[in-house]
């Protein structure tokens, strides 16, 4: 599980090899990796509007699948803002003001559309970037990621008011959708004993078996906020198809060291032998995910350069065997990356903002990262 924050209750708080000594709340300048409030409070979460958290965090899973060879996945805790007044790092603030085109010293409100998705982005970059820097590293790694479900999604289902996309700024669903995870386990804790929060549990349940996108969904519980026997019964709904035929990949309880209230190392017992004779009275088999075991796509990541130089936030123009397949663009170190392209010859066209161009061919094979 892969999650940085800068808190002073941190063991190693203070360390000079620390991240947050030299990049925390108390940096000054660019050197503060960290986000803050629209009210001006320094916050010790890694912003993702900073170039340099997001390499950081790049590193940190790289070195990872590189010291322990023997993983098998990776999973990103806290992918997210902490609210919709969090983001306003002041690098971030500069790249956005730059890229729409504001005062340099504006401050955009809360609630401003255009610095919602903008945050939303930064998000989504960051997730994208992880999964491919650690799938170059490891083709069969897999990676998850802890989702938002505050609250419900409302009887029309509107994702776009949920907490996740409007609060957090976590478009969870379209990393489903473009590939960027293996699978998500959205947190749905929430009490069976309450009326409406259990009709929550189960309105996301539903919302869940129609949003797969390309990957799969794991249901998580929030068993300490239940009984043995309501546990059971939310595993068992997670674990039902809906009247299409439609099923989640599995179930996950948070947390197995407290499984529900009150519990010691004999009721954990009892409640596991509940589970044995009822929800897994078969034995649950990891999934073997197709899309690792045969895959059908590839992917690809560079750093855009013309003539030699770095280009940030470049077009990146991506054809197939001679034919258009999509546009992306570059990050503001030049980095740029896609997934799940189908196989052959690439050539990619880097495209400055004066229009001079660089042109480069890579191929692209099914289940492996072509580094340019």
């Amino acid at each position: 599980m892969i999650s940085v924050t800068c808190r002073t209750a941190d063991r190693l708080w203070g360390h000079p090899q620390h991240v947050c000594t030299s990049h925390g709340p108390r940096a000054q300048g660019a050197e503060r990796w960290t986000t803050a409030t629209y009210e001006g409070q320094q916050v010790g979460d890694l912003d993702f509007g900073h170039p340099a958290a997001i390499t950081y965090l790049e590193g940190v899973v790289q070195h990872l699948l590189r010291a322990y060879p023997a993983l098998d996945g990776v999973h990103w805790d806290y992918i997210r803002f902490g609210g919709r007044n969090y983001g306003y790092n002041q690098v971030s603030i500069e790249r956005f003001n730059r890229a729409y085109g504001r005062p340099p010293e504006s401050r955009p409100a809360p609630d401003d559309p255009a610095w919602s998705q903008w945050r939303r982005d930064r998000v989504t970059e960051l997730a994208r970037r992880l999964f491919i820097r650690a799938r170059a590293e490891k083709p069969g790694i897999q990676v998850s990621a802890a989702t938002i479900t505050w609250g419900g999604l409302g009887s029309d289902g509107n994702w776009g008011a949920s907490a996740a996309y409007e609060r957090v700024f976590q478009d969870w669903p379209a990393w489903l959708e473009e590939g960027i995870l293996d699978f998500a386990v959205p947190m749905h804790y929430f009490e069976e004993g309450v009326a409406r929060s259990r009709g929550w549990y189960d309105g996301w349940l539903a919302f869940d078996r129609t949003r797969p996108g390309r990957r799969a969904i794991v249901a998580g519980v929030g068993a300490w906020l239940n009984t043995p026997e309501q546990n059971l019964s939310q595993a068992q709904r997670a674990l039902t198809p809906d009247a299409e035929g439609r099923a989640l990949a599995g179930v996950a309880f948070f947390s197995y060291a407290n499984l529900f209230a009150g519990v010691n190392d004999e009721s954990r017992r009892g409640f596991m032998d509940q589970l044995r004779g009822t929800v897994f009275a078969r034995p649950a088999v990891a999934p073997d995910w197709p899309w690792i075991t045969a895959p059908s796509g590839g992917h690809i990541q560079g750093i855009a350069t013309v003539d030699g130089q770095v280009v940030p936030d470049a077009k990146v123009t991506l054809f197939r065997d001679g034919v258009w397949l999509r546009d992306v663009y570059a990050s503001a170190d030049g980095w740029f990356g896609a997934v799940e392209l189908p196989p052959g010859s690439y050539s990619i066209i880097i495209t400055r903002a004066d229009g001079r161009q660089a042109v480069y061919a890579a191929p692209v094979r099914a289940g492996l990262v072509t580094s340019l």
